[in-house]
């Protein structure tokens, strides 16, 4: 049984359009500059409260957490082939090119 879709699917060539955009790209960056901030903010001591045992492992797992996030945002195909966003033929199973 196949489950019905309940959003459009996107085209691959759609999907390659919108990865070369100008503004995808940028995105992308900020994406990955984000994680970098995030994980130098859980290294540098910035986020560690010395009079607070729990909240500073709070805060180190929220930053952990983000990173993860970050992560898995800026890889677009991964996301959408999870969800199911994108229609995929017999030749294109594999990530396309252009993909991190």
């Amino acid at each position: 049984m196949t489950k019905e879709l309940t959003e459009p699917q996107i085209t691959q060539d759609q999907y390659d359009i919108w990865l070369n955009s100008q503004v995808t790209i940028a995105f992308l960056k900020c994406l990955a500059w984000k994680r970098l901030d995030v994980r130098d903010a859980a290294g540098d001591g910035s986020i560690i409260d010395t009079s607070n045992a729990d909240t500073t492992h709070g805060l180190l797992h929220r930053a952990l957490g983000q990173q993860d996030a970050y992560e898995a945002a800026h890889v677009p195909w991964d996301m959408l082939k999870h969800y199911n966003m994108v229609m995929i033929t017999e030749k294109e199973e594999e990530e396309p090119d252009g993909t991190e």
